[in-house]
């Protein structure tokens, strides 16, 4: 006979079953199922997409930081160049290079010495065949360390040794200080910084060159009137370059280039004016009436009906009295005696010297070192012919045409130049093209790095 049958404990053991089932029928189901994935993923991603898109922000940051600071060490580069341009060209040691290019950088807003900013300037030789000379070259460096945050925690999170987040930007420049090799001047006035009329051309006064290399004009004074027309009928169809301003009276078909650098003295490199200022003449001798060729020394004056012929040599003349005569010599500079109160070349005087191509006064025909507070001005009036190959050279006062000059090879360097006569020039010719006198050119500079 068959026992009872425990419905109670069958129906456990079947809910048990059921459960199971369904948990098994819904794991199954989760396993297929991949709705809620995506955002899933996203959830997870977004901490790290911000994180990569701050880096980003920060590197981004930083190069357009990087490239502002390039485009101000640029600037301060080219600004220190023409500052040690200024000193050089004044017989000065550069010094204050560093400072100009701070105050350029400054102006970019980017200060020494704040906001973790540096700005650095150094007399630089990158290249060995462009910076030879100390002067060659000015390097300028500006750095400014930056905190970055996202920065800070990607060294935290790989564990590396700097954890500071602080970043380093950096841009340098280098200006190249040269002289130009295409310069062709025949012209200087050396004037000082606030000379007014350094240059001055007036009444009909023409100035002509050669058509197929001109040489021009070089105005060193940063007076607003350094360069002045006052003559409506002048005309110069040369290049003129004036460190400061220009004035004219009347329409004129002369225009110079403003803003120029200033240009250095040839004569002070090559060491004829430190020769001129230490020169001590001999005693002094006048002319005996029938002399015909002179030896150097010192002369009370040229005063004869004879012409004369110089040997080779310097000459010193207490007072420059040409008659009506003919002056030849090769080799020959004359230095007239700076306390003489009248200079002046009258009548049909014919002077044909050739400078010496070598020595102390190398390059240089006639001068003085006369100041224009003794003297005014060294004036050539009359028919002069001037068949110079050299240099007058008076550097502290002024050298006025009034006549004709005609100066077949000849460079004009004097502290004001003031032209009111037709004046020829040239230095195309073997004294300036070989290695006879120094060719006046100007500086240029440009970055190189």
């Amino acid at each position: 006979m068959q026992g009872p049958v425990n419905i109670a404990g069958g129906a456990k053991r079947m809910t048990d079953r059921s459960w199971a089932a369904r948990l098994k029928s819904r794991a199954t189901t989760f396993r297929s199922d991949d709705a809620g994935a995506v955002t899933i993923f996203v959830v997870m991603t977004i901490p790290l997409l911000v994180a990569v898109m701050a880096i980003v922000a920060d590197i981004g940051f930083a190069y357009v930081r990087q490239r502002q600071m390039q485009v101000a060490a640029d600037a301060a580069a080219y600004s220190a160049a023409g500052n040690i341009i200024y000193a050089l060209t004044r017989g000065l040691t550069p010094t204050n290079y560093g400072l100009e290019a701070r105050s350029v950088a400054a102006t970019s807003g980017f200060v020494n010495g704040a906001n973790n900013v540096t700005v650095t300037s150094a007399l630089g030789a990158p290249s060995s065949t462009t910076c030879v000379l100390p002067f060659d070259c000015v390097k300028v460096t500006i750095n400014e360390q930056r905190h970055f945050v996202f920065l800070q925690a990607a060294q935290r999170l790989f564990n590396r040794a700097d954890q500071s987040g602080n970043l380093t930007i950096g841009a340098a420049s280098v200006a190249a200080i040269r002289r130009d090799p295409n310069a062709n001047y025949c012209m200087l006035a050396l004037a000082a910084a606030n000379q007014a009329d350094a240059v001055k051309i007036g009444g009909s006064a023409t100035i002509t060159t050669p058509t197929n290399h001109p040489c021009g004009i070089a105005d060193n004074s940063s007076s607003n009137a350094a360069f002045n027309t006052t003559g409506c009928g002048s005309s110069a169809d040369i290049p003129i370059n004036v460190v400061g301003g220009a004035t004219a009276n009347c329409s004129s078909s002369i225009v110079p280039q403003l803003g120029a650098y200033p240009t250095p003295d040839p004569y002070q490199a090559n060491g004829a004016r430190t020769a001129l200022e230490n020169y001590q003449p001999s005693s002094c001798a006048s002319l005996a009436s029938n002399a015909v060729t002179l030896s150097p020394g010192c002369y009370n004056d040229f005063k004869t009906n004879n012409n004369l012929t110089l040997l080779p040599g310097v000459y010193y003349l207490n007072k420059l009295d040409i008659g009506n005569i003919t002056i030849t010599g090769t080799g020959v500079t004359i230095i007239i005696n700076p306390t003489q109160t009248s200079w002046q070349f009258n009548g049909n005087a014919v002077l044909n010297i050739k400078a010496p191509t070598s020595g102390a006064f190398q390059g240089v025909a006639i001068t003085s070192m006369a100041t224009r507070s003794s003297v005014s001005e060294f004036v050539y009036q009359g028919n002069l012919t001037a068949a110079f190959e050299g240099a007058l050279y008076f550097p502290h006062t002024t050298i006025k045409t009034t006549g004709s000059l005609n100066g077949t090879c000849m460079q004009i360097v004097a502290d004001v130049i003031d032209l009111t006569g037709a004046t020829t020039l040239n230095q195309d010719c073997p004294m300036f093209t070989g290695n006879g006198a120094p060719r006046i050119q100007t500086w240029e500079t440009g970055l190189i790095q």
